[in-house]
């Protein structure tokens, strides 16, 4: 009788979900404590400062950092959800100034929305299964997903997003038992959930609404006609099935309200892309132009500094043959005299050589620096270019630019060594560089008429405005990301400017929400160290949900 109290105890601990909001409470705000406390002193090099490792994180902590400030100083009116756009670092700002503005500030937040999160998970498998204890394991396998340590360790949007989608797909699923069993609490819950999950959708991901609205209204439209063709059995009624059309409607009109709203971080339009292109391609010709120019007086003053070097030789040889005329009658003294007189020369030779030397070595440690920076901004833009290149006309050209590129390469030499670099050094990689520039101009103008058509909305003329503009908005963030997203971006040369381009994607989105980060991915050097032990972690994640997804779709067949 001793040991089945706590083994009862343990057992309701994981088939409840107030005993596993517990514990995924406990468990999210453990690992975040390590990982913000412990770690930094295991992988100093993985993290930022304040126990961060996530660029974005670093960033969102900062803004939330000023805005505290700024409360303190003149009060909660100045508070906003979206501080330069931000949401994060908007419910940071709150934590920062009640408590301390450090990350750790905000792990209560994260554990509480990733425990409810979890026990959302719980409820909907227990929807499913009979055995509790495995849809508790389900539930576990969510909390304990490494990538989660991104929103619970660390200062991010995604718990709130996830949360967000997982109330509106809770809510749905009331709806149907609502009916199925005939209890109406279930109904007025559905309704509430679809209006909290689209306000934590909207709080971080606006766009996302849009998504989740046509999601919503096909699953609606595939509930109804379900339960059209299954009226006559028992457990259905002519006044439920109006009830539910009611109720649906209104969760989706609930949904509205959050898809009107402008995005934080809206596209520009073509030509104001193109104008930024033409400045920054001047900016560069204005910097090439400003190296020219200093490299003329740097000229200029080379030679006048071995002018000098040279009249203050000549002076100092008629200085020693006036001497040396005067000082006839003694030899010996003339003699020494003149060995002196000729020593100064020396000195004052080699005094003058000296000056002009560090003035040129000076001018060319800063004339090196520029162009080198000119140089890796000419590697990154040719990089760019090659990848649309391929993507929009299926082939890279043969062109004299990876020649150019090659030539420049090997003209590198180290930082400490800018100094060395002679006036003929530094004009053949200005010119090289001046060259390289002037290729990829060229070729930009082709990818520009290809690009231009890729990147502006087509619209159908038999669809409502209603769908089209929905599809319109979701296209226009997508195009966002893809000028300003970094390398998980996926899929960035392919244009959806169209309704019609969305139906043949749909497979391929079905693929990537389904399957990736896929295993190119998994090997692949992030941007960070820390994206890098990411990604690592990720695979071992995505080995274990491959297999998981085979034996999912092995029991939709066996209990069919």
């Amino acid at each position: 009788m001793k040991y089945r109290i706590p083994i009862e105890t343990i057992r309701r601990l994981f088939t409840t979900w107030w005993g596993l909001w517990i514990i995924f409470f406990i468990y999210t705000s453990s690992m975040a404590i390590i990982v913000q406390f412990i770690l930094p002193h295991v992988f100093p090099e993985v993290f930022f400062a304040k126990g961060l490792f996530v660029p974005d994180t670093a960033a969102f902590h900062h803004i939330a950092a000023q805005k505290a400030l700024e409360i303190a100083e003149k009060g909660w009116e100045v508070w906003e959800l979206r501080p330069c756009g931000q949401y994060p670092a908007g419910v940071a700002s709150i934590f920062y100034y009640l408590w301390k503005p450090e990350a750790y500030s905000m792990i209560p937040f994260n554990a509480v929305i990733h425990a409810t999160a979890g026990c959302l998970v719980f409820f909907l498998l227990t929807s499913f299964m009979k055995n509790r204890l495995a849809a508790a394991c389900g539930a576990i396998l969510f909390i304990i997903n490494p990538a989660s340590l991104e929103w619970t360790a660390q200062i991010h949007r995604d718990g709130t997003y996830i949360l967000g989608n997982l109330l509106i797909l809770t809510a749905w699923l009331l709806l149907i038992k609502g009916v199925m069993q005939k209890k109406w609490q279930n109904i007025s819950y559905a309704f509430i959930l679809t209006f909290s999950g689209s306000f934590l959708i909207w709080a971080p991901r606006p766009y996302w609404n849009q998504v989740a609205l046509v999601s919503c209204i096909l699953c609606f439209a595939l509930i109804l006609f379900y339960w059209v063709l299954n009226f006559r059995k028992p457990f259905f009624s002519l006044s439920w099935l109006i009830v539910t059309v009611v109720t649906g409607c209104f969760m989706i009109l609930a949904q509205l309200p959050f898809t009107n709203t402008p995005f934080t971080q809206d596209i520009k339009s073509q030509e104001n892309i193109k104008r930024q292109e033409e400045a920054a391609s001047s900016q560069m010709n204005l910097s090439l132009i400003e190296i020219e120019k200093e490299m003329i007086p740097m000229k200029e003053s080379a030679a006048k500094a071995k002018a000098v070097a040279k009249a203050q030789e000549s002076l100092a040889l008629i200085e020693i043959e006036k001497e040396m005329v005067s000082m006839k009658e003694s030899a010996a003294k003339a003699k020494i005299k003149a060995e002196d007189t000729t020593k100064v020369m020396s000195m004052t030779k080699a005094a003058a050589t000296i000056k002009a030397e560090d003035t040129t070595k000076v001018m060319s440690k800063s004339i090196a620096a520029r162009l080198e920076k000119i140089h890796n901004d000419l590697s990154r833009r040719q990089t760019e270019q090659d990848a649309w290149y391929n993507a929009l006309l299926a082939f890279t050209p043969e062109s004299n630019l990876m020649t150019l590129k090659y030539k420049v390469k090997k003209m590198e030499v180290p930082e400490e060594n800018y100094g060395r670099l002679s006036l003929a050094d530094l004009e053949e990689r200005f010119q090289a560089l001046f060259q390289w520039e002037k290729e990829l101009k060229e070729r930009n103008m082709v990818l520009q008429q290809k690009r231009e058509l890729m990147l502006e909305w087509v619209r159908t003329s038999f669809l409502p405005d209603f769908i089209e503009n929905k599809l319109y908005s979701v296209w226009r963030y997508r195009t966002n990301v893809v000028r300003t997203g970094g390398n998980t971006v996926i899929d960035p040369y392919i244009s959806l400017n169209s309704a019609g381009a969305f139906i043949p994607y749909f497979p391929r989105a079905l693929q990537i929400g389904f399957l990736s980060p896929f295993p190119s991915e998994w090997f692949r050097t992030g941007s960070t160290p820390a994206t890098t032990i990411g990604k690592r972690a990720i695979g071992g994640v995505m080995i274990f949900f491959y297999i998981c997804l085979a034996f999912f779709i092995w029991g939709l067949w066996e209990y069919r």
